[in-house]
C-alpha cells in the first residue's frame, strides 16, 4: 500500500497446489482457512483511502492493474470457490442420503 507502483511476488497456481498441506484438507479446517483468510483481505480493503482505489501494482502473470480490478478479480474468483464448496456440500449430502 506504501508503494506508488509495487512489483507484487508471482503466483504460480500448480507450484502452490504441489506443495500445500493436503493434510488440512478436512472440510471445517478448508471452510475455518478460508474464512481467515478473507478476513484478513477484508481488513487490507477497509483500510484503503479512495484514491488507492486507482493505484496500479504489478504483478508477472496479470501484468498492471488497480486496486478497484483486482478486487473484481477477486470477487469473482471467490465466487468460483464458493460454488465450488456448494458443489461439494450437495455432492456430500446426496451420498450420504443415498449411502
Amino acid at each position: 500500500i506504501k508503494e506508488d507502483r509495487p512489483f507484487l511476488a508471482p503466483h504460480d497456481e500448480k507450484r502452490w497446489y504441489a506443495s500445500r498441506n493436503t493434510t488440512r484438507d478436512h472440510l471445517t479446517e478448508l471452510l475455518s482457512d478460508f474464512g481467515l483468510q478473507r478476513a484478513a483481505s477484508l481488513g487490507i480493503i477497509t483500510m484503503l483511502r479512495e484514491s488507492d482505489w486507482t493505484r496500479q501494482g504489478h504483478q508477472p502473470e496479470y501484468g498492471f492493474f488497480t486496486a478497484e480490478e483486482w478486487l473484481t478479480h477477486w470477487v469473482a474468483h471467490d465466487t468460483t470457490h464458493l460454488q465450488q464448496i456448494e458443489s461439494t456440500l450437495e455432492a456430500y449430502r446426496t451420498q450420504s442420503a443415498s449411502g
